[in-house]
C-alpha cells in the first residue's frame, strides 16, 4: 500500500485473500487494519507575559544593530522588556480530520542567545526542553539581548522551523541632568545656590547603553518657602524660571517607556529678583545750603551697599563710581537738567574698595551703582559737587576821617569815635 498519495490523518485498511482458483474471502471474515498518516510538523505557539504589563516595540534596527543574521532571521519580532518578563511556548500537532488521532508526544525545544553590548558575539545563555505534550517558561532575568530560538518536534519526527524573537531586556532607569543658564551665584561657605529670575532650569534626560529604550519623559514639581508639595508633577517640555522671589525646592525625575523611573532628585535654588541698594555719604569737610554741596579734595567720600537680609539675597558682588572731568560751576547749579539734556562723558567705571576723594577743585557729578551675585544692577545714581579748597580772601576799609601813624606810634591809624 503506499500510503503516500494519502491525506494526514486516521485510515482504515480492509483486507481480504484470493485464492489460486479466483475465491475471494468474505471482508466480513476480516479485522479492519487502522493507520494514522502524519506528515504536518507541530506548531507552536508563544505567549510573552511582560513584567510590569508594559512592553515596548523596537524601533526597526535592533535587528541589525545586534547582528541577528548570525543566528538566523527573526520570525516574531522585536521588543524591549524588563527583568523578569517570561515567555511561556505551548505546541499543539495538527489535526486536520478533528478526530483527536495524531502522533502527539511533542516536545519543545528553546534556546536562549546572550550577548551584553551590539557589538559582541552571541552566546548560549540557556537551553532546554519541555516534558511531552507539556508548555515550558522561559525567565528573561537580565539586562541584555535575548535572541529566543524555538521550535517542536512530534513522535514522527516531524520538526517545525525554528522560530526566533528578539528580545531586549532594559531595567536600567534614565538619567536625568540639571543645568542651570543665566546668572547664578554659589556660595561656598553656605553651601547654598542663587539665580536670579531671568535664570533658566533646563532638564535633560538620557537612557544609559548599551541598550536603552528610550522614548523618557520628564516630570518635575516645587514648592516655596519650605510650604506643601503640589499634588501632581508636571511634564517638562523646555526650560522654565521660578516666577517668585524666595527659596525653592524641585524635585524631578525621568522614566523610560517600560516604567524605569530614576531616584527622585532634588535640590534648592534661592532666587533673588531685587537690586542691591548704595548709599553715599560725604565726611568732612562738607557743607551744604539744601540745595548745592561743597567738599574739598581731602573730603572722604564713602559708598556702602546692601542687597537686603531675606533668606534669598544674594549678597553684593561688586561696587562701582566714577567721576566727572571738571565742570562749569552752572553744571552743578542746575545739575538734574543737565544731567538730563546733557549727560557728560563719565569714562569707565571704578570698582570701589575704599572710602575715594576727588582732586581737582571744580564742579564734579558722582555716579554710583552696585551689582549683586546673581547680576542685578542696581540704577546708576548720580550727585553733583562743588569741590572748593581756596580759602576766602578778606580786604579791609577805613573810613574817614583817619590819619596814618607815624611808625614810632605804634599804630596804623588814628580815628574818631
Amino acid at each position: 500500500v503506499d500510503a503516500s498519495v494519502l491525506e494526514d490523518g486516521t485510515h482504515y485498511l480492509r483486507l481480504r485473500g484470493k485464492d489460486i482458483v479466483e475465491n475471494f474471502g468474505k471482508i466480513s471474515q476480516q479485522e479492519d487494519i487502522s493507520f494514522i498518516r502524519d506528515t504536518m510538523a507541530p506548531v507552536t505557539e508563544k505567549d510573552l507575559v511582560p513584567y510590569g504589563d508594559i512592553k515596548v516595540d523596537c524601533s526597526g534596527t535592533e535587528e541589525s544593530d545586534a547582528d541577528v543574521a548570525a543566528k538566523g532571521a527573526l520570525t516574531d519580532g522585536c521588543s524591549y522588556v524588563k527583568q523578569g518578563t517570561q515567555i511561556t511556548l505551548t505546541a499543539t500537532d495538527p489535526d486536520p480530520q478533528q478526530t483527536g488521532e495524531f502522533a502527539g508526544n511533542v516536545i519543545i525545544y528553546y534556546r536562549v542567545w546572550w550577548k551584553l553590548n551590539p557589538e559582541d558575539s552571541w552566546q548560549l545563555d540557556q537551553e532546554g526542553q519541555s516534558d511531552p505534550d507539556e508548555p515550558v517558561t522561559i525567565t528573561l532575568a537580565r539586562n541584555s539581548y535575548h535572541l529566543i530560538e524555538y521550535w517542536s518536534e512530534d513522535l514522527c519526527g516531524w520538526e517545525e522551523d525554528h522560530h526566533f524573537e528578539l528580545d531586549i531586556v532594559d531595567t536600567e532607569a534614565p538619567e536625568t541632568t540639571k543645568k542651570i543658564i543665566g546668572p547664578q551665584y554659589y556660595d561656598d561657605q553656605t553651601g547654598k545656590l542663587y539665580i536670579d529670575g531671568v535664570t533658566e532650569i533646563e532638564l535633560t534626560c538620557v537612557d544609559p547603553e548599551p541598550h536603552p529604550v528610550d522614548h523618557e519623559e520628564i516630570y518635575y514639581r516645587y514648592r516655596v518657602d519650605d510650604g506643601a508639595w503640589p499634588a501632581e508633577f508636571t511634564k517638562y517640555t523646555g526650560k522654565f524660571k521660578f516666577p517668585e522671589e524666595s527659596k525653592h525646592e524641585l524635585e524631578y525625575y525621568c522614566i523610560d517607556a517600560l516604567g524605569n523611573e530614576e531616584t527622585h532628585e532634588f535640590e534648592i535654588d534661592y532666587v533673588d529678583h531685587t537690586k542691591p541698594v548704595t548709599t553715599k555719604t560725604y565726611g568732612t569737610p562738607f557743607y551744604t545750603d539744601g540745595a548745592n554741596k561743597w567738599i574739598t579734595t581731602q573730603t572722604p567720600i564713602t559708598l556702602t551697599a546692601d542687597d537686603g537680609d531675606e533668606n534669598h539675597d544674594s549678597g553684593v558682588d561688586i561696587t562701582q563710581y566714577r567721576v566727572s572731568v571738571s565742570l562749569a560751576d552752572n553744571f552743578c547749579e542746575n545739575c538734574e537738567n543737565w544731567m538730563t539734556s546733557l549727560r557728560p562723558d563719565m569714562g569707565p567705571w571704578n570698582t570701589y574698595a575704599d572710602p575715594f576723594t576727588i582732586s581737582d577743585e571744580s564742579c564734579h557729578v558722582i555716579e554710583y551703582r552696585s551689582i549683586d551675585n546673581v547680576e542685578k544692577t542696581e540704577d546708576i545714581k548720580w550727585q553733583c559737587v562743588f569741590v572748593d579748597d581756596t580759602p576766602p580772601v578778606g580786604t579791609k576799609v577805613v573810613g574817614d576821617p583817619n590819619i596814618i601813624c607815624d611808625p614810632d606810634e605804634g599804630c596804623d591809624y588814628w580815628v574818631r569815635n
